[in-house]
């Protein structure tokens, strides 16, 4: 036998009362044993075992008189043979199927099919409008979207774009801990996390904490909580209504006062 079930438990209630050389004379003999499914002869003990000196030679003769039983044979032991019987079936099958090739392929299981009271053609379900829109972006708008899925609340997305941009020029990490971190110095400085954010962006500096922060900075993020890139747009949106107001008013004089975002109250049509 290649392989024999071994039962720790059992072995360590049989074998508790061996040395270490009795339980390694053990050992080799019940391997040897299911090894070549024969009794040991009574010539071949010591040599099996490795048996050099006298004490090694007594502690195998002790584990022969308590494990094994004497025969004409030599040497056999009882739950070996149990065992090697219960294993001879497995044994010759597989020594069968070796000579045929292998053991034979099962056939694949059939299964049973439910009636669905849908047409076997039926297609399967349209892709969400989600990922049909996802798969449309370029690369970079892609990378934009998952950076922004990102961001917390009340951050403009350009500041969180940024402080990202920021964050990789220095090889610095964006972690839960990196953001929470940053919160409760922005709760420090008495200022929401976009406008803390922003400072961080214009001083350009791996970190930022609320002691750092000068007057005029706090003053700046305040006034002006969006990016630079936010803030141009928003400029040319402002501009634009303003000529086109302007345009409007003076071909037909209807006119309506209104304030354009970050800028002076502006004349423009409705």
């Amino acid at each position: 036998m290649k392989f024999y079930k071994r039962f720790p438990g059992d072995i360590q209630i049989k074998t508790g009362g061996l040395t270490l050389a009795e339980f390694g004379a053990y050992d080799r003999l019940l391997d040897h044993y299911y090894a070549t499914e024969e009794p040991i002869a009574p010539d071949e003990v010591y040599s099996i075992t490795r048996a050099l000196t006298r004490a090694d030679r007594e502690a195998v003769d002790k584990v022969l008189g308590k494990f094994f039983d004497a025969s004409p044979a030599g040497y056999t032991q009882q739950r070996a043979d149990e065992m090697i019987a219960e294993a001879q079936p497995k044994i010759e099958a597989a020594r069968t199927n070796g000579l045929k090739g292998g053991r034979p392929k099962s056939k694949p299981k059939q299964t049973e099919r439910k009636p669905t009271g849908l047409s076997e053609t039926t297609k399967d379900e349209p892709k969400s409008k989600t990922s049909q829109s996802q798969s449309s972006l370029s690369p970079s708008e892609k990378r934009t979207a998952q950076a922004l899925s990102t961001k917390p609340d009340g951050v403009a997305d350009g500041v969180w774009l940024d402080w990202l941009a920021l964050r990789k020029a220095k090889n610095a990490p964006v972690t839960a801990t990196v953001i929470e971190a940053a919160a409760a110095e922005a709760v420090k400085a008495g200022l929401p996390l976009g406008a803390f954010l922003r400072i961080w962006c214009l001083r350009g500096s791996q970190g930022l904490q609320a002691d750092w922060i000068k007057p005029d900075e706090r003053a700046k993020a305040v006034m002006h909580p969006l990016s630079f890139a936010e803030q141009a747009t928003k400029a040319k949106e402002a501009k634009f209504r303003e000529m086109a107001g302007s345009a409007y008013g003076a071909l037909t004089g209807n006119t309506i006062d209104m304030e354009v975002p970050n800028g002076p109250a502006l004349t423009r049509i409705a």
